[in-house]
């Protein structure tokens, strides 16, 4: 029995720790590096965003042509200046895991959170999903709604 504890100790585990850049978010990255990575683990730093292209094609084709006006669609550029910045917060705690020996890669996902860990992280070999909380409490969470639960 000892040796089979050892030998899932030993095992690398591929991690995914969800961040959006709040001191919440902070907390629960700092907490998995100090209390639940193993030094084998891989992780995943994950930021998911809103596709916002798709997003403004669904609303408009909620509307026909005469009740918009100019209304535009966000081109590629502005998407690629979401993404970017997206890439930019998970490469801040990337360096951060490094820095303490841990191997760590960035993932940004385009879509619903819910949605985009649910099939998205299997499909990159995460056994683990860690997503902090916004501290919002039982009625917070039960009116604004939340990715974890």
């Amino acid at each position: 029995i000892a040796f089979r504890i050892f030998e899932s100790l030993a095992m690398s585990r591929k991690v995914a720790v969800c961040v959006d850049g709040s001191k919440d978010c902070e907390y629960a990255v700092n907490w998995a590096l100090d209390e639940f990575l193993r030094p084998t683990d891989e992780v995943l730093i994950t930021h998911v965003t809103a596709d916002i292209v798709a997003m403004n094609k669904e609303i408009l084709s909620l509307y026909d042509d005469s009740g918009l006006g100019s209304y535009s669609l966000p081109d590629d550029k502005e998407a690629a200046v979401v993404k970017a910045k997206a890439e930019a917060l998970c490469q801040k705690f990337v360096e951060r895991c490094t820095s303490k020996g841990f191997k760590a890669a960035p993932l940004v996902l385009l879509g619903d959170p819910r949605d985009a860990l649910v099939n998205e992280l299997p499909k990159a070999g995460c056994k683990v999903l860690l997503i902090g909380c916004r501290g919002l409490g039982f009625v917070g969470r039960t009116l604004l709604g939340s990715v974890s639960d």
